[in-house]
């Protein structure tokens, strides 16, 4: 038979189909491990990268004031200021009552002056 099919040629035939396929199963295989590495790889590159960040945000947020002090600290610094300004506005006061003395005293002494002059 000449150019046909027998029981040989047709296991041989088969048998090539299926070492073809088993290689290309083998290669894409390997392929994915390769892949799966690399992803891998660049996984773990990312997540040292958002560990890094977090540190960072940790080390940031750690040297923040929280509410609760920065409340306390300004509401200390408003207290100060409102005893402050009492106070300067008692000066201001005895100030102008010391210059009203000083005018009205040099007043009574320029009147008298006159008096004794005149």
């Amino acid at each position: 038979m000449a150019g046909g099919w027998t029981l040989d040629t047709l296991k041989e035939y088969h048998d090539s189909k299926i070492n073809a396929v088993e290689k290309n199963v083998t290669t894409a295989m390997a392929a994915a491990d390769k892949a799966v590495t690399k992803a891998e790889t660049a996984a773990e590159k990312r997540f040292d990268s958002v560990n890094e960040f977090r540190a960072a945000m940790k080390d940031q947020q750690s040297s923040f004031a929280d509410k609760t002090q920065t409340d306390f600290r300004l509401q200390s610094i408003e207290s100060k200021l409102d005893k402050a300004g009492g106070v300067s506005l008692g000066v201001s006061i005895s100030a102008s009552i010391i210059a009203g003395m000083i005018a009205a005293t040099a007043a009574v002494v320029t009147i008298e002056v006159l008096l004794r002059h005149g």
